[in-house]
Order: C-alpha cells, then sequence, then structure tokens
C-alpha cells in the first residue's frame, strides 16, 4: 500500500517532485551543482523508492518461497535506513544480507584464508562487488540496438 501510493504521488513528476536545473546524470557536474538543495531533495526521494521496492520484492519473493517450499527464508535487508547508526552498521549489518554473506563467503574469507592478508581480501571483495554491480547495470539497461553499431 505504501508503495502503490509513494508511486502514483511522485510519478507525474517522473520521480522528481522538486523542480531543479541540476542533472546529476550528465558529464561535467561541479562541486556547487551537487550542493543544490533539490537536486538533494530529489535524491532523498529516489532513495526512499529504491529501498521500499527493494524491500517490497524481497519480503514479497521470501513469503512466495515460504509457501511454495515450505521453508523458512532469512530477511534479505534489516530496514537499513531508518535503523543503521553508522555507515558501517548500513553496509555490514542491514543492507542486502544474502549478497553481503555471498562476498564474505565467496571472496573475502577465501583471499583471507589464502593470503591472511586484511586488506587484501578487503580490496577483493570490493572489487567482486563493482563487477557484479557493473554487470546489473549492463544486463539491466543493455540496448539491442548497441550491435547494429
Amino acid at each position: 500500500f505504501i508503495l502503490s501510493t509513494f508511486l502514483s504521488l511522485f510519478a507525474p513528476s517522473r520521480y522528481e517532485p522538486f523542480e531543479c536545473d541540476v542533472n546529476g546524470n550528465r558529464p561535467g557536474l561541479n562541486l556547487s551543482d551537487c550542493l543544490n538543495w533539490n537536486l538533494f531533495r530529489n535524491n532523498i526521494v529516489g532513495t526512499i523508492l529504491i529501498q521500499m521496492m527493494l524491500s517490497t520484492f524481497t519480503t514479497t519473493f521470501s513469503i512466495v518461497v515460504g509457501f511454495i517450499f515450505g521453508v523458512q527464508t532469512s530477511q534479505a535487508m534489516e530496514n537499513p535506513m531508518m535503523t543503521s547508526t553508522s555507515p558501517s552498521d548500513f553496509w555490514g549489518n542491514k543492507w542486502n544480507l544474502v549478497i553481503h554473506g555471498a562476498l564474505k563467503r565467496g571472496v573475502f574469507k577465501p583471499v583471507y584464508k589464502i593470503s591472511s592478508n586484511r586488506s587484501l581480501a578487503v580490496v577483493a571483495t570490493f572489487v567482486a562487488s563493482a563487477l557484479f554491480h557493473e554487470y546489473l547495470i549492463y544486463a539491466v539497461w543493455y540496448r539491442s540496438s548497441h550491435l547494429s553499431g
């Protein structure tokens, strides 16, 4: 209900309810552009929208999987925007716990076990996360028209 209300309220303004001349997606953005109050408020609206969509999707998915397969699933997120006490708490304990666990088990621990170097394990995990995010961006926004050149 809350997500659909949010979507309905902000859809007419393309989810940018505050008029702003600054476009954060264009090259040539300088620091004074980033300090634009309406750009900040539009980014907050977008952030809340993404959080609500991800939370709604992951909760619904967990309910469906639990119902169909009769298994109990863990939460993908623990309300990170409202309950985090620090950036470390946000990224490490609240946000996308499924991927956090996969990166910890699949990258951090093996690299740390082989190298005994915490810094190297952190960098390897960061690189793996970056590559995964790039792949997702490519997969979601790729257009077949790029093939025709």
